[in-house]
C-alpha cells in the first residue's frame, strides 16, 4: 500500500514539476546529477581561489515523527485533494510509526 500511495504522489508531483532542479533527496537515479552538481561546484570554487564547502547531514532522525496536520497542510500546497488526501488519511489513522536505525 505503501509503495502504491509513493508512486502515485511521487508521479503526480514530477509530472506537475513541483521539485526544483537540484532537488536530489528522495528521487531515484538523481545521484549523477547530484554528484555532477557537486562537482561542478567544487571546480567552479576552486577556479577562483577558494575553498568549496560542503556539509553533509544525516537527517535520518529527522523523520522519526511526523505531525499529520502539517502533512495536511504539505498535501494541499501540492494540491493533493479529494480522494486521493482521503487515502492517505485513511491510511494514517490510527497508525503507529517506527523508524530503525539499523544495527548501529
Amino acid at each position: 500500500m505503501e509503495r502504491c500511495i509513493y508512486n502515485g504522489v511521487m508521479h503526480y508531483l514530477t509530472r506537475s514539476n513541483f521539485f526544483i532542479t537540484h532537488q536530489f533527496g528522495f528521487r531515484p537515479g538523481n545521484l549523477p546529477g547530484m554528484l555532477y552538481c557537486f562537482l561542478q561546484f567544487s571546480n567552479d570554487a576552486m577556479d577562483h581561489d577558494e575553498i568549496p564547502t560542503t556539509i553533509f547531514v544525516d537527517v535520518k532522525k529527522a523523520f522519526d515523527t511526523i505531525c499529520q496536520q502539517i502533512l495536511q497542510g504539505k498535501l494541499d500546497y501540492c494540491r493533493i485533494r479529494g480522494n486521493g488526501l482521503s487515502l492517505i488519511q485513511s491510511y494514517l489513522t490510527g497508525r503507529n510509526q517506527v523508524v530503525d536505525g539499523g544495527s548501529q
